[in-house]
C-alpha cells in the first residue's frame, strides 16, 4: 500500500505535535516533513512535494493562504 506523502506547517508546537504523533501512528500517511512558520513551510513543501498539507491558517510571518499563492507557481 502506497503511503501518503504528508507536510505540516504550524506555528503552534502542540497542535504540530499532536497532528504529527497521530499521523506517524496511521499506516496510511508518512510525516516527510513539519515546519513552524511560513518561511521554513515553503523550503519544505518545495523540497517535499506533498501529496497532504496540513497548513495552519494564521502564522507570525504569514497566513497560510499566503503561503499557498507563494508556493502555487513552483508546485504547479
Amino acid at each position: 500500500m502506497e503511503r501518503f506523502r504528508v507536510v505540516i506547517v504550524d506555528d503552534d508546537d502542540v497542535s504540530l505535535e499532536n497532528l504529527d504523533f497521530s499521523l506517524r501512528k496511521d499506516t496510511r500517511f508518512q510525516v516527510e516533513g513539519v515546519a513552524r512558520n511560513g518561511k521554513q513551510g515553503k523550503k519544505v513543501i518545495t523540497k517535499v512535494r506533498p501529496d497532504l498539507l496540513f497548513l495552519d491558517v494564521e502564522m507570525p510571518d504569514m497566513t497560510g493562504m499566503e503561503l499557498l499563492q507563494d508556493i502555487r507557481d513552483s508546485i504547479s
